[in-house]
């Protein structure tokens, strides 16, 4: 397994809502253009929050993930991943903001 710390700075002068839900907030792990693993799969494995942001705060989040490969359902492979380069996205209110790409090695 592994966790993924993400976190949401509101860089504005205003305090802001922000909503971590399927709806606002999805992880994904690609290889390529092969798609492997989001938390858009399963609601569980994203920790659904909203919170207020005053200007300049944070909001820090962690995601595990069991490198297998995911699919609707919260159903997971059962065959371990291909050592290989693998791509998280970190995609808040439909816009890609942040990205750690990671190589998987045996």
């Amino acid at each position: 397994k592994t966790t993924f710390t993400l976190t949401v700075t509101n860089g504005g002068k205003d305090a802001c809502i922000l909503t971590i839900s399927p709806k606002t907030y999805q992880l994904t792990v690609a290889s390529g253009k092969d798609r492997i693993w989001s938390t858009a799969d399963c609601e569980k494995w994203l920790p659904a929050k909203k919170t207020t942001l005053k200007a300049g705060a944070v909001h820090e989040l962690s995601v595990k993930w069991t490198l297998r490969r995911s699919s609707e359902g919260c159903k997971l492979s059962d065959s371990q991943l291909k050592p290989g380069t693998y791509v998280a996205t970190a995609t808040l209110n439909d816009k890609a903001s942040a990205k750690q790409t990671m190589q998987l090695v045996r």
